[in-house]
């Protein structure tokens, strides 16, 4: 298969190389996709500049959707063939998402109506988000209502909702004591709601 990646830490333009590579090998709980979509962060360049002491080669793609080609031990939930989207499991392989295969630890099915290159740009952001909102609940500043409105008893229950489908991929932060208003995050030009 071809793949992006490092083999020496350095300036992304100067260390990536588009080379031929083997198919990884699957471990227990992971599985392979055939990628049609990758995105890439901030993070892939800061992984090529050495940031993770990760045994080199190595690939850069840390978001990725595609179809599922292959199964490991114990994964029960997909099948081959089903769209999946998620991060790419680098640590444990010398490929990643800037692929033509990538193997995914972490999976969701890709929503009805999602395109394979939009749930491709959703595994960091939704992650960066989730972390935010976890740091801010844990100092008290920060209230999530979605997961009332949806009697959740956890705030990241309403992300699966909104990243899985349940509730076609829109997220609604939904006024509260501490906010002043809202987005609707469902269109490009949702205004702001008080």
């Amino acid at each position: 298969m071809k793949a992006i990646r490092y083999e020496a830490y350095g300036e992304p333009a100067d260390v990536l190389r588009l080379e031929e590579a083997a198919i990884p090998l699957l471990n227990e709980g992971h599985v392979a996709v055939r990628v049609h979509a990758c995105g890439l962060n901030p993070a892939d360049w800061a992984l090529c500049r050495g940031l993770s002491a990760k045994k080199l080669p190595s690939g850069i793609g840390l978001d990725v959707s595609g179809l599922i080609t292959a199964i490991g031990e114990g994964v029960t939930d997909v099948a081959v063939g089903d769209a999946v989207f998620g991060p790419s499991s680098f640590m444990d392989y010398p490929t990643a998402g800037a692929s033509d295969y990538a193997i995914l630890y972490h999976w969701d099915r890709l929503p009805d109506g999602l395109s394979h290159v939009d749930a491709a740009a959703l595994p960091m952001v939704v992650e960066t988000a989730a972390r935010y909102l976890s740091w801010l609940a844990a100092e008290g500043l920060f209230l999530v209502p979605i997961a009332r409105t949806f009697a959740l008893e956890d705030w990241r229950e309403a992300l699966d909702i909104s990243v899985a489908g349940r509730a076609r991929g829109k997220l609604v932060l939904l006024p509260s004591p501490r906010v002043d208003g809202s987005v609707d995050l469902g269109g490009p030009s949702a205004p702001l709601r008080t």
